[in-house]
């Protein structure tokens, strides 16, 4: 069964797509109830509830799609190997926002030469979470994340060596890895296994910075109004017909710290606000030699002199 994991938007459903080897494998009903086991094996005790909030969604030939509630990459991995079990005769399945739902940033280089795509910024306020409003000045920030190919120039050119690779870790950005082991393009495919110090690093050779809290949010927030309770926006169209929305991913290194000087992560981009969104837990705290395979960074473009 061949397995794509694409980039998941930051909200309540992601899209996963059934293609099975001929369109008469399983009848709807069967269907469901093969969904309903696999559900048991990615949400446990909470899988009742998560079953009557899956939504299927009609789809013709050898092709049917549902829409789960969001997985974190942990249940990512469960789903795989829990579709793998429970759908013997599947030729494949798709998990996340692909081409046939959503325009994806492939092909847009990220961040780090004169050429690249830079979304511009303006002036603004932004609320965090604590909701202590600030002031933010323009910047242009990079809609794509960095390549692993644009990391790797900064590696050949400098003969840095990750966090990672410090450590002996035999997962490193080299490596290619990604969510269950599937294949990337080097040339659009976000760098991964990088820690802050990492990205500080490419930084300085690249003449560009990471976001700090309130840039990140001021370029990731595509609407300001707060959604009301059992509300679900119409996610891919907002970023499809938004020239300034940013290339959707999982998580990213931004340049704040905590009060404890603890780096810091951030999970999205945002795009909208749910109505809890104030109290979910979107900011992470780690040291700044933590990396992970699901976890990258873009770029501000630095002023010029």
């Amino acid at each position: 069964m061949n397995v794509s994991i694409l980039p998941i938007l930051d909200h309540e459903l992601v899209p996963v797509q059934f293609c099975f080897l001929n369109d008469k494998e399983v009848t709807d009903l069967k269907f469901m109830a093969m969904i309903k086991s696999v559900a048991e094996a990615i949400y446990g005790h909470e899988s009742e509830r998560k079953t009557n909030e899956l939504v299927p969604v009609k789809t013709s030939g050898r092709k049917r799609l549902v829409m789960f509630s969001w997985l974190s990459p942990s249940q990512i991995s469960r789903l795989v190997r829990a579709i793998e079990e429970v759908f013997p005769g599947l030729e494949s399945i798709q998990i996340g926002h692909g081409s046939h739902l959503l325009e994806h940033s492939a092909g847009v280089r990220p961040a780090t030469v004169e050429g690249s795509t830079f979304i511009q910024v303006a002036s603004c306020t932004v609320e965090l979470e604590d909701g202590i409003a600030h002031q933010v000045e323009p910047f242009e920030i990079s809609k794509a994340y960095v390549s692993t190919a644009d990391f790797t120039a900064f590696v050949a050119a400098t003969n840095y060596e990750t966090t990672a690779q410090v450590a002996g870790d035999s997962e490193n950005f080299a490596c290619h890895a990604g969510q269950c082991g599937v294949a990337h393009d080097d040339n659009v495919s976000p760098v991964v296994m990088v820690s802050k110090i990492d990205a500080e690093e490419y930084c300085k050779w690249a003449n560009c910075r990471l976001a700090n809290n309130c840039e990140w949010l001021a370029a990731s927030v595509l609407s300001w109004q707060q959604l009301l309770p059992g509300t679900r926006p119409d996610i891919v169209s907002l970023w499809r017909n938004n020239p300034n929305a940013l290339a959707c991913g999982w998580t990213e290194w931004i340049s704040s710290t905590d009060q404890n000087g603890n780096a810091l992560i951030r999970t999205g981009p945002r795009f909208v606000l749910p109505h809890d969104w104030r109290t979910k837990k979107n900011v992470r705290a780690c040291a700044a030699s933590f990396y992970d395979l699901n976890l990258s960074f873009r770029v501000i473009r630095n002023k010029r002199q």
